[in-house]
């Protein structure tokens, strides 16, 4: 007979993007705390800025969950694993509580990861502009999958206390699910965006006059008692009955980690299953300091490095390091914001061209069109993360274009369900990609990763 583990949890979604749902996930998280629960937070889907700001309200790093990228099984591990020495389990979702892969397919959904993890789920609504409606709203959202519990409702954007009334006596009267809080409409309470979405907690952390004034409401105006009653039904979890991360290994080789405002997009997993393989992480500032020394190889993460051109190229030590140390066949690999900064020129939004590394001849270029999509990624080519006919999922998600100024040799072949296309390039042991990886989904990578640079 399984073992199983019990833990307390929510998944916090909405009916749609916009809907105050990470609002109302960092006011859990923040009073939570302030109640003295240990609670580990996750986010459902590729986002890194949401994590980041979990992260800065618990204490506790955050950490992504997403049932494309993995099985159910390694969900539930990477979900038992952060959760050790926790109270309580807070998953916020991804845009709405349905939306997946595709119009057919839940994978990626807070929906599939709701029934993965057997959570049960607290939805978001917005109420402003409505009334009545939003009880339909809610009866429609709790019948559409009967896996799917949806247990508790919380309203956003309350006009006033009428508006309230109107609404709780409409969903006492047609849907299941209670309200267990509600935010009045506050201009206060707006967390500002941009281009990929709220500005992350490395950069421009939340400010403690905002969170506090979050938690006021939070305290007042949620049913505590029967949120942790909601928490507390889900039921205990097999314990998976084998491992993605292997026993632990003394160290072998180090990796030195872009860890700063212009490079912080990073999955924890990443990082962890590196140093269960042998890495020591070594975290440094592209901006402002020089490769740490010991280092045997270079992971650049996504980030925001169009934001910091300027102070990127001051660095000119460091981007000749790189350069050089790249023709010499250093272990360096580029995700995303690390492609752009391995380039030879970046051109951010306001037209400025900056000086990059010129590991490889290509540039990029800010455009106002975002590319998003999951895809399956398949290596055509030996390469620092992957051998020939390596097959893993993979997420790309940027406002840049890439611009050819010379020869390219490509290793991957990205496929998004209607269209091929080419990625993953390379030169000796430097891969750039626009993709980013969750190693869980396929662990040799990051063995690979760390392989190469204890040899180099």
């Amino acid at each position: 007979m399984s073992k199983t583990i019990s833990m307390p949890r929510l998944l916090v979604a909405g009916i749609q993007s916009g809907v105050g749902k990470t609002l109302v996930t960092l006011g859990m998280l923040t009073r939570l705390r302030r109640m003295e629960y240990t609670v580990q937070p996750f986010k459902v889907g590729p986002d890194f800025i949401d994590p980041s700001l979990h992260t800065q309200v618990t204490g506790r790093i955050s950490r992504n969950l997403d049932s494309f990228f993995n099985s159910e099984e390694v969900n539930r591990e990477l979900f038992l694993r952060a959760t050790k020495n926790s109270r309580i389990a807070i998953i916020e979702g991804g845009m709405g509580l349905f939306d997946g892969y595709s119009g057919s397919d839940e994978r990626g959904s807070g929906a599939h990861m709701a029934k993965t993890l057997k959570a049960p789920v607290i939805l978001v609504v917005d109420a402003s502009s409505s009334c009545r409606s939003i009880a339909a709203v809610v009866h429609g959202f709790e019948s559409f999958d009967s896996k799917v519990h949806v247990a508790g409702i919380v309203l956003n954007k309350v006009a006033g206390q009428r508006h309230l009334d109107w609404l709780k006596e409409s969903i006492k009267l047609y849907a299941k699910a209670e309200v267990v809080g509600y935010l009045f409409t506050d201009p206060m309470l707006e967390i500002k965006e941009r281009h990929l979405g709220l500005i992350p907690a490395a950069e421009k952390p939340l400010r403690f006059q905002w969170i506090n004034h979050l938690d006021r409401q939070m305290k007042t105006q949620f049913n505590w008692p029967r949120i942790f009653k909601i928490a507390q039904s889900a039921p205990a979890l097999p314990i998976p009955s084998h491992s993605i991360f292997p026993e632990p290994v003394h160290s072998c080789t180090a990796i030195a980690v872009a860890r700063d405002a212009a490079f912080c997009f990073y999955y924890q997993d990443n990082l962890d299953l590196l140093e269960a393989f042998g890495a020591e992480i070594l975290p440094f500032s592209p901006m402002t300091d020089s490769l740490p020394k010991g280092a045997k190889g270079l992971y650049l993460g996504g980030g925001y490095p169009e934001l910091w051109g300027k102070e990127l190229t001051a660095n000119r030590f460091l981007r000749q390091d790189i350069h050089l140390k790249s023709k010499e066949g250093f272990p360096i690999y580029g995700e995303c914001g690390g492609l752009m900064y391995l380039g030879s020129t970046l051109k951010d939004f306001q037209g400025i061209t900056h000086p990059m590394v010129g590991a490889f001849p290509y540039r990029t270029e800010m455009s106002q069109r975002m590319k998003l999509a999951y895809v399956q990624t398949t290596s055509h080519k030996d390469n620092l993360l992957s051998l020939k006919k390596t097959r893993f999922p993979a997420h790309v998600f940027h406002f840049s274009d890439l611009k050819a100024e010379g020869s390219l040799n490509y290793a991957y072949q990205l496929n998004d369900g209607k269209n091929k296309f080419r990625d993953g390039l390379i030169s000796k042991n430097t891969l750039a990609s626009y993709c980013h990886l969750h190693f869980a989904s396929q662990p040799s990578l990051a063995q690979r990763f760390v392989n190469i640079c204890s040899e180099s």
